[in-house]
């Protein structure tokens, strides 16, 4: 293969000027994105580049005579790889330092630090951000980035998963940008780095906590351009589309390939063993915010100030009737009063003249700390004896906290712990889901890859992986002998270059989420069984049910679908699906049944206050007991549809809903049952058969997508754009464990979209003794 152009540039001010002859040979190198595959390892640190450049006559020492025009702190230089007739900027900062060794003979050289742009983010101070209320990761970071000052040549940004009450709540007068940054990553539980990109070499990119997932596919490589295909004339397989004037120039299609990096690297860095953790606490801290305008600060002593002078001091808020301290709400503090909010005199016991007129008071209020700028415009000098800001406080309560463990794991590897802060979070649902997803993974030992290292210059691969493949992408690393063949996202970068084009590259690798892409999840079927428990005073109709929390994502969706397998064993009584269910109201009920003679039919209920509105579907007469049969319903509030079997089923009305539609806010999943806090409501209408392969999604299915689905069978990849969640899966090395297994509480059953997982639940005082059985499919 052809080696590669290296070249460096800098910005003189008006162009960008070429040093690469300056540059001495082995000297170059760096780093980006995340340090490690920590699970809280998410905020990248400041990319770093380091070469040493001929610095003889002074040309890079900007107090030099000498020195190169422009050439100073904070220049902007590029570091650009050319490679099969493509230039990509591997590196784009500013000069940070310059190091100089300057011995007696002429080698004089300067090392030159260049960092790229979260190197602001860590050093840049926000104290005068206000708080915002009611903001996505996405929206916090945008204002956390413009507050920089430092405008990135690109951002890519994910919609946030989660809508935070606050923002910026918890600031002191020395928060650093970097240090909201990781507030943000660690309560959506997403990423935030610096993409070196092809044109820009900079594109700042968050992601949200749903971003990886398993709708998510293998980045791509470049295909050589003399290995890629040519642009074909119209309904020929033969005849090329020629460039313009050209008798034999021809049109080369971009094409590439999966990143499938099989037996490339030069060096695997595995562990086992040091993936356990078995005890995750997750720590959300409330907030409490006045619903009245209080007095955040009031003056102590009294202040001089002589005449025409200016005096400005800086102050912190508190509550001067609860004595808290706090931080306040900008946009809501209220501009003083004259004798309402202060005032002066000219003695410091508010005797004498009243001077309060001649007092003018501005105050610029921040999150922490407000600024109060006091002018004398008197032939006194004024005494300030009262001075008060008023406005509305926000307030730290006690943080909480939640542990998800496995008692199982501490017993055979002792207590091995992470600890998650969600300043953002005013509760602890979504860092229990984050935990569930660790425990469920880790709490037995395994070999994981942690690092993988190539040479780029030994295979065109290699090359194209190193230009083209950045932090977030996703990629597949295959080697038999080490019995690798997994998916990764791609942490953190590390380069070297050796001579003048010899590139070495490593990769810190983070493990994709187990999915059903990946192979190490796998789809099961959930049994429910009816259970008679009237022999020790229980309901002779009851069954357990899998519940899977509160999911947000899922609650009040203006449209949504869902689909399910479905195998029925008993006639004539509907048995719940899907319900979202809380304190015996709120979001939607979705059940089925079959009768022996007749056919399946679908229903739906969404509870409304005051009448619930009921839906039915007519008979499919295809459908019998014990056979499996797709099933599927898309919901507007208005317009509900039901299909079976792919097919589109006629819809009426069964109960008309009086009143407004109940919020699901808070709600339970389940799959199987009902389960509300309301014990009235829960385990009253149990599935009778199997469930598998249950999805929800974000939008209506077309009527060609059910079919899809339908047509596709158990698993199907056919239709996943706006799915949010696919369940009951289980860890593929488990299934040996899970086949034919009376499921138990402390038993995860996994969602394939996000890892929310599910766990059984049975009624109060009543054991497993068959209601939830998980079978394996064929």
């Amino acid at each position: 293969m052809a080696n590669p152009t290296i070249t460096w540039h800098y910005w003189d001010g008006d162009s960008w000027v070429d040093i690469t002859t300056y540059v001495l040979a082995d000297t170059c190198s760096g780093s980006w994105g995340m340090r490690s595959n920590r699970y809280t390892d998410r905020l990248a640190g400041p990319g770093e580049m380091r070469f040493t450049v001929k610095n003889k006559t002074g040309e890079f020492d900007p107090d030099s005579a000498n020195a190169l025009t422009g050439w100073k702190k904070n220049t902007k230089i590029i570091w650009t790889v050319t490679f099969d007739g493509v230039s990509w900027r591997r590196f784009y900062g500013a000069v940070n330092d310059i190091q100089f060794s300057d011995p007696s003979t002429y080698a004089h050289t300067a090392t030159v630090l260049v960092t790229d742009w979260m190197e602001y983010a860590y050093k840049r101070t926000i104290n005068q951000q206000s708080i915002e209320t009611n903001r996505r990761g996405d929206q916090v970071v945008n204002t956390i980035v413009d507050a920089v000052g430092q405008t990135p040549l690109a951002t890519s940004y994910d919609i946030g998963y989660y809508e935070f009450p606050a923002a910026f709540d918890s600031m002191t007068t020395k928060t650093k940008a970097a240090t909201e940054l990781n507030k943000i990553v660690l309560s959506e539980g997403g990423y935030f780095y610096n993409r070196h990109d092809k044109v820009n070499g900079e594109t700042l990119v968050f992601e949200s906590a749903s971003y990886r997932n398993d709708n998510r596919t293998l980045s791509k490589l470049p295909v050589l351009a003399e290995s890629s295909g040519y642009l074909l004339k119209a309904g020929s397989t033969t005849d090329l589309i020629l460039m313009a004037g050209s008798t034999t120039d021809r049109i080369v299609l971009n094409q590439a390939t999966d990143a499938n990096l099989n037996g490339l690297a030069t060096e695997y860095k595995r562990t086992h063993g040091d993936n356990i953790l078995n005890k995750i606490t997750v720590t959300a801290y409330p907030k409490r915010t006045d619903t009245s305008i209080q007095v955040l600060y009031s003056l102590g002593d009294i202040i001089k100030i002589s005449p025409g002078e200016t005096k400005t001091i800086t102050v912190r808020y508190q509550n001067t009737t609860t004595k808290e301290y706090c931080n306040a709400i900008s946009s809501l503090m209220i501009q003083p009063v004259a004798t309402t909010d202060y005032l002066m005199n000219t003695k410091k016991d508010g005797t004498g003249t009243d001077i309060t007129s001649y007092l003018t008071v501005s105050v610029t209020y921040r999150t922490a700390e407000a600024e109060i700028s006091m002018t004398n415009a008197s032939g006194y000098t004024g005494k300030v004896t009262f001075l008060r800001l008023r406005g509305y406080g926000v307030y730290q309560d006690s943080s909480i906290r939640a542990v998800v463990e496995d008692t199982a794991s501490q017993a055979s590897y002792s207590e091995l712990e992470l600890n998650i802060e969600q300043q953002y979070q005013r509760d602890t649902i979504a860092g229990e889901v984050w935990a569930e997803k660790i425990i469920t993974r880790d709490a037995s030992p395994r070999t994981q890859l942690d690092k993988i290292s190539f040479i780029a210059n030994n295979s065109d691969t290699a090359m194209q992986a190193f230009l083209s493949i950045d932090i977030g992408d996703m990629v597949k690393i295959t080697e038999p002998t080490l019995n690798l063949d997994n998916y990764y996202f791609v942490n953190g970068i590390e380069f070297a270059i050796t001579g003048r084009d010899l590139i070495a590259y490593s990769w810190i690798l983070a493990e994709a989420d187990p999915s059903l892409y990946g192979g190490d999840l796998s789809l099961i079927a959930v049994e429910f069984n009816e259970m008679d428990h009237s022999a020790t005073g229980g309901n002779p109709a009851v069954s357990g049910i899998v519940t899977y929390g509160n999911i947000p994502e899922l609650v009040d969706l203006p449209e949504q679908s869902i689909t399910a397998w479905v195998n029925m064993n008993t006639a004539e009584v509907l048995g719940n699906i899907v319900c979202m269910w809380v304190d015996g109201a709120g979001g939607l009920e979705w059940s089925c049944g079959i009768r022996e003679t007749a056919g399946l039919w679908l229903e739906l209920i969404i509870p409304h206050s005051d009448g619930d509105l009921r839906w039915r579907s007519d008979l499919d007469a295809g459908v019998a007991l014990n056979n499996w049969v797709c099933v599927g319903i898309s919901i507007v509030w208005t317009d509900i549809k039901f299909y079976s079997r792919g097919n589109l089923r006629q819809t009426y009305i069964v109960l008309s809903p009086v009143g407004n539609r109940e919020s699901a806010e808070g709600a339970h999943y389940t799959l199987g049952n009902i389960r509300s806090t309301d014990a009235l409501s829960d385990f009253e209408k149990p599935f009778r058969g199997m469930l598998a392969d249950v999805r929800h999604y974000n939008r209506v299915l077309t009527d060609a997508e059910f079919a899809q689905v339908n047509a596709d069978g158990i698993g199907g990849y056919g239709v996943k754009n706006g799915m949010l969640f696919q369940g009951p899966c289980v860890l593929t090395k488990d299934l040996a464990y899970f086949t034919d297994h009376n499921i138990s509480p402390t038993d995860r059953l996994i969602d394939n979209i996000r890892g929310h997982v599910g766990k059984a639940e049975i009624e109060a005082n009543y054991t497993n003794d068959g209601e939830i059985i998980t079978r394996i499919l064929p």
